[in-house]
């Protein structure tokens, strides 16, 4: 009886460590190492602005608008590889700013409160 209980005792430690060791995912968000997925190339779109934005990706194979809330942060996963263009509007309907042919690279799109837009490498996360 007690050769399988060491066995088992370390079967249960394995596995409630898996459940509860965390890793950061793809926008920042600590998720348990079970769930943990290897990260894609993806554009990651962060808005702190006070307005909502709509980005309109155009590919080959069509046209498609997504919405990134006030405050937020939204990922356009591996959309973005084939897209030839990307365009972000405001609230009201303005182009704020364009980007062409994106490619399959992570890449930050950052729309900050002050009016500003920047491109950077890799994930970006808000320091403050």
């Amino acid at each position: 009886m007690r050769r399988w209980l060491v066995p088992l005792i370390v079967l249960s430690v394995v596995v409630a460590c898996g459940a509860v060791v965390l890793f950061p995912d793809s926008l920042g968000r600590w998720v348990p190492l079970l769930e943990y997925q290897e990260p894609v190339q993806q554009l990651i779109v962060r808005n702190e602005r006070t307005g909502e934005l709509s980005i309109r990706v155009e590919s080959p194979s069509g046209i498609s608008t997504r919405t990134v809330p006030a405050g937020g942060m939204e990922s356009f996963g591996e959309a973005t590889c084939r897209a030839t263009l990307l365009i972000a509007y405001d609230a009201n309907g303005s182009e704020i700013s364009r980007l062409d042919l994106v490619g399959c690279t992570t890449k930050t799109w950052i729309f900050t409160a002050d009016g500003r837009v920047r491109l950077e490498d890799d994930r970006v996360f808000r320091t403050s």
